[in-house]
């Protein structure tokens, strides 16, 4: 449903924001 899809969309979101802030070097 729609609300699965936005989870899934903000998970992944929330991944590449936890990977930038690894090169950055930032926790």
């Amino acid at each position: 449903d729609k609300i699965s899809v936005l989870k899934g969309q903000l998970d992944s979101m929330q991944a590449q924001l936890d990977d930038l802030a690894r090169k950055t070097g930032r926790e």
